[in-house]
């Protein structure tokens, strides 16, 4: 009750003193001065650090007042001590003039420590920068320009502007360009220009502000010495809006000029802008890259008619031709699970075509067209095994990759290609060359987490989508991929809570969902995955080819042999003709169907489809998934013939497999030793069959192709009965059943509830 007593009187005597009055007239005259500062120092290219000794002192001046406010008063024009003011001053409350300024005091140190803290840092950031002897000179970051418009959804306008200059910097070969990514990723953030340059490697950054209002437009931008902060350059443009361009070329050839490039050298005045002269053909294609960059499916479609716009305005716009080709393939990357033809990237082919015959140099189309080459004709090649035309596209890819700068996800794809060929070493080279340009950029660092996970590096692999996700939180495609590298270190509770936030970040997504649902049949929790599967049904009822997967996957976890037997024989004609994956429609039928006795029934079924199926004199048509299913299927003969006639046919039928796949080496990796598996046990080498099984192969991911095999087939029943393999099953149930409790308490958690 005292303290309180004394509170009050100590507030009451502060009012009294007029210290109130004192502090907030301090603080506002502190402010303007700042601001003044802020402003004005940048003009007269003063270093951006005297701005912070402004600050300081601002600080510093601040106890003082609070002193000053204190002790004296002004009163008639004259400063008189505030004792005088007033005698009837209790003598506590004379005392608790010190506990006042105790407090007083002890706040200030807080703040100055703070503010000493920062500058430390920065001295500490200064300390880590390159020498000057390190960094070029000729190096720059391109930060995006703000806004300064009264309409928000003007933003689109100042970063494509950003980006185009930066796009046009970065064709000077002696000047080295952040990339567009890593300096976006500092948009918003009100960092320290030095920080900037420390996270990209350059000696200067070019910042700027858009102003568009009507017809015209005024830029301001500025270019900056990172290590020291003053000005190098600062210009302001006025124009119509019809003159962006020329203001575009004026800030690059100011900027290189500065820099002292070679921008204005002869060999290099052909330096390009966007390839338009129609503004409003480049405002919206401006549009079509800010939806681009959103990256949820919703943003893809709205580039997809930006991009298309802008080409009605201007057919031979070559960067819209190549946005819309580069949105294609992104497209049919965020699909999952896709067998059918790929019309997206025939529609980005047609699209490069007519860009090579425009602009044969083009090197981001000179790759693209071989990647899209590569990608149809994987889908147009009817056989596992190599296609030595395709491998020779990706030795072409590898040399434009590294003869010049191309777009990040294109050098992502390339990376991908050479590690799914085991030149991991290779690949790696070039991502991290990719990297020292553009450092923060989200697809190349996508592509290094997967380099990593494929090289059995799974903790190297989560920092970069950890960094990737601080940079872009709402990106979907980060979510998925942070789930799959939990998925793949059998964090099924990590893995299933990436799902979520992926379809958080991205409500029209159906990979998630579809992954959702397959998860919890996986793991016998029917109850969920049925309300995650009509989720899907709702939310993409043309998706056959995932309806039908889950459709699989629901009725064999439900054990219901009817149910699974009818989803079976409406998948497999799908998987004929490349609408639906292959894999579980091939190894479960004919298994069902032996166990349920009905092995003649199935390969009636299966002849029907495939005429010459039971002709094991060599294999089936050109069809790849036909030759599987024959392979697979031909364990039903062991159901109908008696042990000599079968080994006998099966000897031919293995020479024919070897002849074209020799040692099966071109197989799915997913199935590649259970298939040596089975065709031992076709020739009744059953010894050597278990040998395979126990060489440490049994010890496979949860889920994986193998495990099915294994535990399904009723033509292996031999295997799962010695001691090692039913151990080894045993362990994988145990590790399942454990698994399935711990799905079941995280959906226990309130995010969970549906």
């Amino acid at each position: 009750m005292m303290l309180g007593i004394r509170a009050k009187e100590l507030l009451k005597e502060a009012r009294r003193r007029r210290v109130f009055r004192a502090a907030g007239l301090y603080i506002v005259g502190a402010w303007v001065v700042v601001q003044i500062a802020l402003a004005a120092f940048p003009a007269l290219s003063i270093s951006e650090m005297a701005v912070r000794y402004v600050w300081l002192a601002a600080l510093l001046g601040f106890p003082v007042a609070m002193v000053f406010g204190w002790l004296y008063d002004i009163r008639d024009g004259r400063i008189v001590r505030t004792s005088t003011v007033g005698s009837d001053v209790p003598l506590a409350l004379q005392r608790a003039d010190f506990v006042v300024l105790a407090a007083i005091s002890i706040i200030v140190i807080v703040i100055m420590a703070g503010s000493l803290r920062e500058i430390s840092n920065m001295d500490a950031l200064e300390a880590q920068l390159p020498s000057a002897g390190n960094i070029d000179n000729a190096s720059v970051a391109v930060l995006p320009f703000v806004n300064m418009s009264d309409d928000e959804q003007n933003e689109y306008f100042s970063d494509g502007l950003t980006e185009t200059l930066l796009h046009m910097l970065a064709q000077l070969p002696d000047l080295k360009v952040s990339a567009r990514t890593s300096a976006f990723s500092f948009k918003n953030k009100n960092i320290d220009v030095r920080t900037i340059a420390l996270a990209l490697g350059v000696a200067h950054v070019l910042e700027g502000s858009v102003q568009k209002a009507g017809n015209r437009v005024r830029v301001t931008a500025q270019l900056i010495r990172a290590d020291d902060g003053f000005h190098v350059w600062s210009q302001n443009y006025d124009r119509n809006l019809d003159d962006v361009f020329a203001i575009q070329d004026e800030i690059s050839a100011d900027v290189a000029s500065a820099l002292g490039s070679t921008l204005l050298t002869s060999e290099n005045t052909a330096i390009r802008n966007v390839a338009t002269e129609d503004f409003s053909a480049y405002d919206i294609y401006l549009q079509a890259l800010e939806q681009e960059n959103i990256a949820t499916n919703e943003a893809t479609l709205k580039a997809d008619q930006l991009f298309a716009a802008a080409l009605d305005k201007d057919p031979d716009f070559v960067d819209a031709k190549l946005g819309l080709a580069r949105n294609y393939i992104r497209q049919y990357w965020r699909s999952a699970v896709r067998f059918s033809d790929p019309e997206e990237f025939r529609a980005a082919q047609s699209l490069i075509h007519e860009i090579l015959a425009q602009r044969p140099d083009n090197l981001s189309a000179q790759v693209m067209d071989l990647l899209l080459q590569l990608y149809i004709g994987y889908t147009d090649n009817r056989h596992w095994a190599k296609d030595e035309t395709l491998e020779i596209l990706v030795e072409d890819m590898v040399v434009l990759a590294k003869q010049g700068t191309i777009d990040s996800f294109l050098t992502a794809a390339v990376v991908g290609n050479l590690s799914g060929r085991d030149r991991s070493d290779e690949a790696l080279d070039l991502l991290l060359a990719a990297l020292e340009t553009d450092p923060l950029n989200i697809d190349l660092l996508q592509s290094q987490s997967n380099l990593y996970r494929q090289t059995d590096r799974p903790e190297e692999a989560k920092q970069p989508l950890l960094t990737a996700l601080e940079i872009a939180p709402d990106n979907p495609e980060l979510y998925g991929n942070l789930a799959w590298l939990a998925h793949s270190q059998e964090n099924f509770v990590e893995s299933m809570d990436w799902f979520r936030q992926a379809l958080i970040a991205d409500p029209e997504s159906v990979q998630p969902v579809y992954f959702l649902a397959r998860n919890f049949y996986a793991f016998g929790l029917l109850l969920e995955g049925d309300l995650w599967f009509d989720r899907l049904r709702s939310a993409a009822p043309d998706r056959i080819d995932l309806i039908i997967e889950l459709e699989i996957v629901a009725a064999d976890a439900a054990k219901d042999p009817d149910r699974l037997i009818d989803v079976l024989e409406r998948a497999l004609p799908l998987v004929l003709t490349a609408e639906a994956d292959y894999f579980r429609p091939t190894v479960h039928y004919p298994s069902i169907m032996s166990m349920q006795g009905r092995s003649q029934e199935a390969l009636d079924y299966l002849t029907g489809l495939i005429p010459r199926l039971q002709d094991y004199s060599q294999l089936v048509d050109d069809n790849r998934f036909a030759q599987y299913l024959q392979i697979v299927s031909f364990n039903l003969q062991q159901d109908l013939l008696d042990r000599e006639s079968f080994e006998q046919i099966a000897q031919g039928f293995v020479k024919n497999i070897e002849v074209q796949y020799p040692n099966l080496a071109d197989t799915p990796a997913s199935v590649n030793t259970i298939n040596k598996v089975m065709i031992s046990t076709w020739l009744g080498n059953h010894d050597r069959a278990l040998e395979l099984l126990l060489e440490g192969h049994v010890d496979w991911p949860m889920f994986s192709g193998q495990w099915l095999q294994l535990r399904i087939y009723p033509w292996f029943e031999h295997l799962r009965k010695d001691p090692g393999v039913a151990a080894a099953i045993d362990q994988y149930e145990q590790k399942k059943a454990r698994i399935a409790d711990e799905l079941r308490q995280m959906l226990r958690r309130p995010e969970w509830q549906l």
